[in-house]
């Protein structure tokens, strides 16, 4: 990719041409080994020249100059027309100064950064004139840049919107095998209670369940293409968004395996637990498994069982402490994951109403402050398939699971996920550290009862 490793481009203003800018770039080359050259268009008195034939000799060395105007509300709309003709991976795109010197518009740092993304992406700027959380936002963006710098220049890229006509200037890139999916969006106006921007996706598989990475939430592909996703209400003037797409493929799989299994079982009703270490993955896994039932007409009702210990989370970690003070270790290992923390009586009553066919279920919702337990009749009619993501999913004190999926995890992974997800201020402190090393010791035991194992690399397979 042109200038992957820095951001120096050479400009030549009146080359002759395609063969001259050859001769010079190999003429540099001999003068400075490794130098990354750059081939760009020619520009003169405002006329732009993009001369194709730079697109046969060395990819990594083209490099498009689409416009002198750094202005980035404009450069959607330069970048949209040069995509017609040249690809992303051709096209030079800078984050400039504001004031920019052209229009004088104001954007912001990241709003300049997503729009040139669009392009090989460099800085034309000062740093010696930036704030302190300037240069931070600038690490930032190459690390997004790097992150996805071979998606935007390789995958397939969609024109979302048309920039000269619409509110939004909208694009994103695909993946050959569309598992992973970059959108980026630029408001090209701010009005009054302006109705919710809707950015239909293209280039996506309509039945699998892709994962948004920054809020975690998931969409069907169809979902994302017909219905669209939403774009934040906006707060200010010309903002910028980038949603990442992550196809999760361990669902599809798991779905189909599930689906082979239900083939050979003649009860109308049951009940699949997922299992596994605290914050292994179990809710994201289960949403999308889920989401593939709904999508074949299946009635599905995800019930999370974390609604049902004795206690609410911050009182159970009290408890759990005052027994690992008074009894030690071994005490605490007598008290995870069984009756005395968790009420099985109950959700196993749950369990068995669902099986005999009961249509009204009273649930139980726990929040996470003092209060927050309340019980709800809900409406199971039309539902088939009962999935429970919960740690405890394959205790032997819980009766009624048709069939246990273990997720593998290790402690290390379940610590960096429950504090990335940010739900709990003592997540990484070492004594939940040391629960959920416990715990794990528990679930390798429990690992026995499982139906369906899901791999750390995706693999779903039969113990």
């Amino acid at each position: 990719m042109a200038m992957k490793q820095n951001n120096f481009y050479l400009r030549w203003q009146k080359a002759a041409g395609a063969a001259k800018s050859e001769s010079r770039s190999q003429g540099l080359r001999t003068l400075v080994p490794g130098l990354a050259v750059v081939a760009v268009s020619m520009l003169g008195w405002g006329v732009l020249t993009l001369h194709t034939s730079m697109l046969k000799s060395q990819r990594e060395d083209i490099l498009n100059w689409c416009s002198d105007n750094t202005d980035a509300i404009n450069r959607t709309r330069i970048q949209y027309g040069t995509s017609f003709f040249y690809p992303v991976s051709a096209m030079g795109a800078h984050v400039s100064a504001v004031p920019n010197h052209q229009t004088g518009r104001v954007t912001s740092f990241h709003t300049r950064g997503v729009t040139a993304m669009a392009g090989t992406f460099g800085y034309e700027l000062n740093p010696a004139l930036l704030s302190d959380e300037e240069k931070q936002q600038i690490r930032e963006q190459i690390k997004t840049y790097k992150k996805y710098e071979t998606l935007i220049n390789e995958g397939t890229y969609w024109r979302l919107s048309d920039p000269f006509t619409d509110e939004i200037a909208a694009w994103m890139s695909v993946s050959e095998q569309q598992d992973h999916a970059l959108v980026s969006v630029v408001r090209l106006m701010a009005e009054a209670n302006q109705a919710t921007v809707y950015v239909r996706l293209r280039g996506l598989k309509p039945d699998a369940v892709y994962l948004e990475e920054q809020s975690g939430r998931q969409y069907s592909g169809a979902a994302l293409m017909h219905a669209g996703i939403p774009l934040p209400p906006f707060t200010r003037e010309y903002e910028a968004y980038q949603f990442a797409f992550t196809e999760l493929k361990e669902a599809g799989t798991l779905y189909e395996k599930v689906q082979k299994w239900r083939d050979g079982n003649v009860k109308n009703r049951v009940v699949i637990s997922l299992y596994g270490g605290s914050g292994s993955g179990k809710t994201t896994l289960a949403t999308a498994l889920q989401q593939y039932f709904l999508n074949d007409g299946t009635g599905c009702y995800l019930l999370s069982g974390d609604d049902y210990p004795h206690r609410i989370p911050k009182r159970n970690d009290e408890e759990r402490m005052r027994v690992y003070k008074e009894t030690g270790e071994d005490g605490l290992r007598g008290y995870l994951g069984t009756k005395k923390e968790i009420d099985f009586d109950r959700i196993n009553e749950v369990l068995a109403a669902f099986h005999e066919g009961k249509d009204t279920i009273t649930l139980r919702h726990m929040g996470r402050e003092d209060g927050e337990i309340s019980s709800e009749e809900t409406d199971f009619s039309g539902i088939s398939v009962l999935l429970l993501e919960w740690t405890h999913g394959g205790s032997d004190d819980l009766h009624g699971v048709d069939l246990p999926v273990f997720l593998e995890s290790s402690p290390e992974e379940t610590k960096e996920r429950r504090i990335r997800r940010n739900r709990d201020e003592n997540a990484a402190s070492p004594f939940i550290c040391r629960v959920v090393e416990l715990e794990q010791e528990k679930l390798e035991v429990q690992r026995k009862n499982a139906g369906l194992i899901v791999g750390k690399d995706g693999r779903v397979y039969e113990p």
